[in-house]
């Protein structure tokens, strides 16, 4: 039976009692509801915190599968030494790429000094036994451009080295009707330089100072 008003006077109580014990009653189901309320709210989040802590653990779960797998590559990788061959490979390429990087510039050094040489008036022949018997490629220094930066340090040491090849040094121009001069005080011209001359006393002279080119 419910609990009514009507219920209490039909007990006999008072009407003024039977109001504060609807009061009360109602205060009491008030609470209840409350409660009922804010235990509902908290299992909510219960739950929610619960699958929130289901999720962690999947991905933890995935994690842990994921270390395994990585773990047994690892072990396969250096059961093959594939690290080793990695490295030794990586020398082997590095290696190489600087042998090429000492070529290309033993290369561009050399054909900077021939330049210079051909500069000084040196012989085609002469160059060539100079840049290729006088170790000075460890000695040059190129800039950006090329250009042998300690020019004079190179030809002093050319001069000091290979002195039957060096040209006099002289405040007149070197011509092919004026030609270098080594220190034996012979031209440093070819047979090809001498006949190359157009006037013909320069070369008649010249011919007359490099006999041992026609005579051989």
């Amino acid at each position: 039976m419910a609990f009514t008003r009507k219920f209490l006077a039909a007990q006999g109580i008072e009407a003024d009692k039977v109001e504060a014990i609807m009061a009360a009653h109602v205060e009491v189901v008030d609470y209840h509801k409350e409660q009922y309320a804010e235990l509902k709210e908290k299992l909510s989040d219960l739950n929610q915190q619960a699958a929130k802590v289901t999720e962690l653990e999947n991905k933890l779960s995935e994690a842990n599968n994921k270390l395994s797998e990585s773990e047994k590559k690892i072990e396969l990788l250096e059961k093959d030494d594939y690290k080793g061959k990695y490295e030794s490979e990586k020398a082997a390429k590095q290696k190489l790429e600087s042998e090429i990087a000492t070529k290309e510039t033993s290369a561009k050094k050399d054909k900077a000094f021939t330049k210079l040489l051909a500069e000084k008036q040196y012989s085609e022949e002469a160059a060539k036994l100079i840049v290729k018997k006088g170790g000075y490629s460890n000695k040059i220094e190129l800039d950006e451009n090329g250009i042998i930066t300690n020019a004079d340090s190179i030809l002093n040491d050319v001069q000091n080295d290979f002195s039957m090849f060096t040209p006099k040094i002289s405040s007149q121009s070197s011509t092919a009707a004026n030609p270098p001069a080594n220190s034996s005080g012979k031209a440093l011209l070819t047979k090809a330089d001498i006949m190359k001359i157009k006037d013909t006393a320069a070369r008649q002279k010249a011919i007359a100072e490099n006999r041992e080119l026609f005579n051989p």
